[in-house]
């Protein structure tokens, strides 16, 4: 049975109702108009740090959860190794990118409900990225002015000349025909992610023999492919391409064995844009000098003569698996 209850994540900051119902397996369940419907393990709910979450991870929290609303149909798990492990490696997107994010939200829900957005939720802020509502609301007024979404703002709206919009005065919102060019365009390219970017050194031929494997079970068991910039035939500045192909990928994949200085900038540039990154290593470089510090406590993934390639597969891509999810399950 639910009962009212305050959001362990947003705590009600923003004057929205939660209620919460006790599930199996040692979990509580949270339906929160901000953040989201989430379960969180007991052993969570009573440690000290997530009792004390500072503003800005409550909002990348809240992000997390909300978002992953967006992407799939399951209900996100919140225990203590995501909330150590994960939690601290996401950071918010770029503002073009939450506006992009809320260009793409709105038209989901006009196709889908064949009309305008009738209220716009204050969940909508979360979802597409934003760290509290005012920056929303923000971006809001601008995609407004620059005629990519119209707007119909209850009384109230209008201060001293300027437009004022706040989630609780709208009262209808749709996209423009600009808006709709936008949100086609974003669409392509969504469609397009569904690949896991490789970085390595291009000097290790004992990765390169495997990797067809790597690439075929990845397709395979998630129907994801595999990219490295190798396979990229394409103009322009090779430091802004691969930041645009990482930006679209899934996920990284980060070879760590040569010590490579652009295998690690990589995988710290998809880190800064809280993408799923999992670590690879050769096992015998591994046992005798692990990688750098910084990434030695990542979950890393070891391969080499003495490993069969299958079981090396295997746990490759059920963590790849868990890693897309963002959370447990």
């Amino acid at each position: 049975m639910r009962i009212k209850k305050e959001c362990p994540i947003c705590n009600d900051g923003f004057k929205t109702a939660c209620e919460a119902e006790s599930m199996p397996s040692d979990k509580e369940r949270f339906f929160c108009d901000y953040c989201g419907i989430f379960d969180v393990t007991n052993s969570l709910l009573h440690t000290a740090a997530f009792n004390a979450l500072d503003g800005a991870t409550a909002s990348i929290i809240s992000y997390l959860i909300a978002s992953r609303g967006e992407e799939s149909d399951e209900i996100p798990v919140l225990n203590a190794s995501w909330f150590e492990d994960r939690v601290p490696t996401i950071s918010f997107p770029t503002v073009l990118e939450q506006a992009n994010n809320l260009i793409r939200y709105i038209g989901k829900r006009v196709l889908s409900n064949r009309s305008h957005i009738r209220k716009l939720q204050i969940g909508a802020f979360p979802a597409c990225g934003f760290p509290n509502p005012n920056q929303g609301e923000k971006i809001l007024v601008e995609l407004k002015q620059k005629k990519l979404i119209t707007v119909l703002i209850n009384k109230g709206g209008i201060q001293s000349g300027s437009e004022v919009i706040t989630w609780n005065t709208i009262s209808e919102v749709d996209l423009t025909l600009d808006g709709w060019r936008q949100y086609e365009e974003l669409d392509k390219k969504r469609d397009h992610s569904s690949f896991v970017f490789l970085a390595l050194s291009f000097n290790n031929k004992d990765l390169d023999k495997i990797k067809p494997r790597i690439s075929e079970a990845i397709f395979e068991k998630l129907g994801l492919k595999l990219f490295d910039m190798r396979e990229m035939a394409r103009s322009g500045v090779i430091d802004n391409v691969m930041r645009e192909q990482i930006s679209a990928s899934r996920a990284v994949l980060s070879d760590l064995s040569d010590d490579n200085f652009g295998a690690y900038w990589e995988a710290g540039y998809a880190e800064g844009l809280g993408k799923p990154v999992i670590y690879l290593c050769e096992k015998s470089k591994w046992e005798a000098k692990k990688t750098h510090f910084d990434t030695a406590h990542m979950t890393t993934e070891l391969w080499g003569s003495d490993i069969p390639v299958e079981k090396f597969l295997e746990n490759l891509v059920a963590t790849l698996h868990r890693s897309i999810d963002n959370f447990a399950s």
